[in-house]
């Protein structure tokens, strides 16, 4: 008897524990790890609420160009309720709530390596919301937003947006903790490429100096170009010069180049790792490797290298075909000229000069007041041009020797920019000219503000005629005076 009253005594302690432990499962939401997908709760609760369509996927498209994309939305806006699998006999209250810890979860069950969101970014509106008494589905929709413009989705990784049931209200449910989360993935695809920012390029190689950069000479295997790639990539780019397209490139542009004479290395292969970083824009250097002699580039036809995209290493990552070659256009010159701080020699009488120009837009005539320009007074001015303008200047008889010109500007503004800009310099003996033929010495430019433009060649030549072509001054051209030395 007394036995059977302790089994009794054990039996109501049981109930009774029983009886608080539902209670609790029935008015709030309980466990150790709320990130443990396989987490079960009491057979005895058999209502479970759950979110029907937990995962939700959008997807955006970069071109290869990445100028343009597709997505399959303009806002990432989802929208879903919250369902019980049985109706019950009170209200049921939810609550979600924004939980990036769910996304380490998922990688790890996943094996894969989305990433979490800023959650200043996600707007969650109804956060809480109520399944009716004998009905199955919340009378109002869960809500996510994410508050960042579609064209900034650039990383391939992925995005994340996990919502979780946060806490419930209502006697005999439980969470379905399979199906009590919602994901909101942002998947973006891109294809990588590698290519040329430009089709061309030119660099002048004057007679036993090396390339001019304008600020003074390199070797030729020295010369740096750059390749791009759309993101980041440690990919190999294997480059080869195709010298069948030189012929092409000729007749297309009017030119006559020559193929490199032999010690220009016809391969090349450039690790894309440890470039730059521009913008989305991924550059890395190479240089040319020309191992010949230097005056074996004596052809006045100039020489063309064009370098063409041949092999790119990677499955993700590919070539723009407009963009795949580039043209290294290599003009041979026997001059070269630079701007100096004084007279380059003595200074030549005037007597006989002339001087004509032209309108270089629009070859229009202007006006040359050549008793001004000419008379060794630098302060009288005689013109203002829209330029840029083209100059030719008769000396009226071959001179030889000639080491340098001056170009004078108004001298009381050049502050105000009222100074050279830039000019091509030039020269024809008489033979020359009554062929039509000038040798140009390549083009200064400056943005110091002198009164004075001293402009010296590498070595002195011989002109009845010099012309000053595409002559532009910083602000505006008032010319005062020209001069020739020897």
């Amino acid at each position: 008897m007394k036995n059977l009253l302790n089994r009794k005594k054990a039996s109501l302690r049981a109930l009774l524990r029983a009886l608080v432990l539902g209670f609790a499962w029935g008015f709030t939401a309980c466990g150790d790890d709320i990130h443990d997908f396989s987490k079960t709760t009491p057979a005895d609760e058999a209502v479970s609420i759950y979110i029907a369509d937990s995962v939700f996927t959008y997807s955006v498209d970069w071109t290869l160009d990445e100028k343009e994309y597709t997505a399959s939305m303009d806002t990432v806006i989802v929208k879903f309720p919250v369902y019980l699998t049985e109706a019950v006999e009170n209200d049921v209250e939810v609550t979600v709530t924004l939980d990036n810890q769910l996304c380490n979860a998922y990688n790890t069950v996943h094996d894969v390596a989305y990433k979490t969101v800023t959650v200043s970014d996600v707007i969650l509106r109804n956060t809480t919301v109520t399944i009716p008494a004998g009905k199955t589905q919340s009378d109002s929709l869960v809500t996510v937003v994410y508050n960042r413009p579609v064209k900034s989705f650039v990383d391939t990784t992925g995005f994340m947006i996990p919502v979780r049931i946060n806490t419930y209200k209502g006697g005999g449910v439980k969470p379905d903790y399979e199906h009590r989360h919602s994901y909101v993935f942002i998947n973006t695809s891109r294809v990588n490429a590698v290519w040329f920012e430009t089709k061309s390029t030119e660099k002048t190689y004057v007679a036993g100096m090396g390339i001019n950069t304008g600020s003074g000479f390199i070797p030729f295997n020295d010369m740096q170009f750059d390749l791009s790639a759309r993101w980041a990539a440690r990919e190999n780019v294997t480059l080869t010069v195709n010298n069948d397209s030189i012929a092409a490139y000729n007749a297309k542009n009017g030119t006559n180049y020559q193929p490199m004479p032999a010690g220009l290395a016809q391969s090349y292969t450039i690790s894309m790792a440890g470039g730059a970083v521009a913008g989305n824009v991924y550059r890395k250097p190479f240089s040319l490797n020309y191992t010949g002699e230097l005056s074996a580039l004596n052809d006045t036809r100039g020489y063309l290298i064009p370098l063409q995209i041949t092999n790119v290493d990677g499955n993700n990552i590919t070539n723009y075909a407009d963009r795949s070659i580039f043209y290294v256009c290599v003009k041979y010159a026997e001059y070269f000229l630079e701007l100096v701080n004084s007279a380059p020699g003595a200074v030549q009488p005037k007597t006989g000069y002339i001087a004509s120009g032209k309108n270089a837009n629009t070859n229009a005539s202007v006006t040359i007041n050549n008793g001004i320009l000419f008379d060794n007074n630098k302060t009288n001015l005689f013109a203002a041009w829209t330029h840029p303008v083209n100059i030719v200047l008769d000396l009226g008889a071959e001179v030889e020797n000639i080491t340098g010109v001056g170009i004078f500007m108004m001298p009381n503004n050049v502050s105000v920019g009222y100074c050279l800009g830039s000019v091509e310099v030039g020269f024809a003996t008489e033979d020359m000219y009554a062929n039509g033929k000038q040798t140009s010495m390549g083009t200064v430019s400056t943005t110091a503000r002198v009164a004075a433009s001293y402009i010296k060649p590498n070595k002195p030549f011989t002109a009845r005629y010099i012309y000053f072509t595409r002559m532009t001054g910083q602000l505006g051209l008032i010319l005062s005076e020209l001069e020739v030395y020897k």
